[in-house]
This record gives structure tokens, C-alpha cells and sequence, in this order.
């Protein structure tokens, strides 16, 4: 039977990307651009399809100080949402997120992200939610602790209202066996990053990084 969860306080809450833990990101880690890192596209045998998923270009001063900056989050959802403003070049939300502790505002800031684009989110969203979730059960003893007791089971956001992050039902309609109606990127993720730590095998994301 899978592992269910959703709020914070609730039975493995440290799973919630609401969940407050204090560790550092730094958008470089995961969006690496080919014309800020100095890369020749003319001599480099790179495909171009490789290339295009994972080439982003920073144009003004600003975003590239962003992409760079190594900042303090206090929750997975604070993470996620100021990497998504990085990502959409919307520096003053990134900046209002990086202010803003509670976890709440800054999934109402990210909602409000300027410059978003749907696709260019999907194309991302993976890679960005493993590397968050790696530094947040890298943070602590206790967060490591807790998802690798999970090891042989099925991780589930049991949340109805989302079909993203998480399965679109609720725990008891799970636990009955109805059919999930999300796509439980959230629990897809913890899994991953679980049986990386446990296998020692390095996150996905290292693998499309461009240099």
C-alpha cells in the first residue's frame, strides 16, 4: 500500500513541500545556459534537441545575478516557486519569494509569475522539483531518516485539489481504492530522490545539465 500525505502536521508531513526546513539553492545547479557559460555552439556536436531543452538565455543583468545567487529557503514550496520565477525571468517575484518565509505566500507569489510560459514550466518542472527535494533530505538527519524507512514503498500527495504535484483524491478515497486522478509529480520525485541516496546513484537532473 502506498504512503499517503499531504499537510505538514500530519503523519510524514516532512514529505509536504510546505514543510519547514532551512537549506540553500542556487539556480546554476540546475539552469545552466550555453551563452552565458561562454559554450561555441559552432563547434560543439551537441544535439540540437538536447541543446534546446536545456539552453536558457539570461539576457540582462539582473536575471543573471539571479540564476547565480546562492539563497537561504525555509520550505521545498519556497524553493520551487523562486526557481520558477528564475526561470521565467521574473526577477521581482524571485525577489519577493526569497523575502517571504511562509510557505502559503510563496505559492500565491508563484501563481502570479510574469513571462509564464506553460511549456517552457513543463519542460523544467522535473528537474527543478528533484533538485529541491535533494537539498531539502540533504538538510537533516531526520529528513534523510524519514524517507529512506519509505524504501520498497509508493509515495502519494493525497491532495484533491491537485492533479499535478498530486494524485486529485483525497487519502480516504485512496485508501478505498479509487482511481487517482493526478499525476503525483511530488511523490515520483521523493521516490526518485530516495532511491538515488540509497543506491548512491546521482539525481537525473546532473545527466541534462549543459556546460
Amino acid at each position: 500500500m502506498p504512503i499517503y500525505f499531504h499537510k505538514e502536521k500530519d503523519p510524514f508531513g516532512e514529505f509536504s513541500n510546505f514543510y519547514p526546513c532551512r537549506f540553500e539553492i542556487c539556480a546554476r545547479n540546475v539552469l545552466n545556459d550555453w551563452e552565458f557559460d561562454g559554450s561555441d555552439s559552432e563547434n560543439d556536436d551537441a544535439d540540437e534537441t538536447w541543446k534546446s531543452h536545456n539552453s536558457l538565455t539570461f539576457g540582462d543583468d539582473s536575471s543573471t545575478a539571479l540564476v547565480d545567487k546562492v539563497v537561504t529557503v525555509y520550505s521545498a514550496e519556497q524553493g520551487i516557486a523562486w526557481m520558477k520565477a528564475v526561470l521565467m525571468k521574473d526577477d521581482e517575484t524571485a525577489l519577493l519569494i526569497e523575502q517571504t518565509h511562509s510557505p502559503k505566500k510563496c505559492h500565491e507569489l508563484s501563481n502570479e509569475t510574469k513571462n509564464f510560459d506553460e511549456k517552457k514550466w513543463k519542460e523544467w518542472r522535473q528537474d527543478i522539483a528533484e533538485y529541491i527535494i535533494t537539498e531539502k533530505f540533504n538538510s537533516s538527519d531526520h529528513l534523510r531518516s524519514v524517507l529512506e524507512k519509505t524504501e520498497g514503498y509508493s509515495i502519494a500527495e493525497a491532495s484533491a485539489d491537485d492533479k499535478v504535484w498530486g494524485i486529485g483524491i483525497g487519502k480516504k478515497k485512496a485508501l478505498k481504492g479509487a482511481k487517482w486522478r493526478g499525476e503525483n509529480l511530488l511523490g515520483r520525485t521523493l521516490m526518485a530522490v530516495r532511491d538515488n541516496r540509497i543506491n548512491g546513484v546521482e539525481p537525473s537532473f546532473l545527466d541534462r545539465r549543459v556546460y
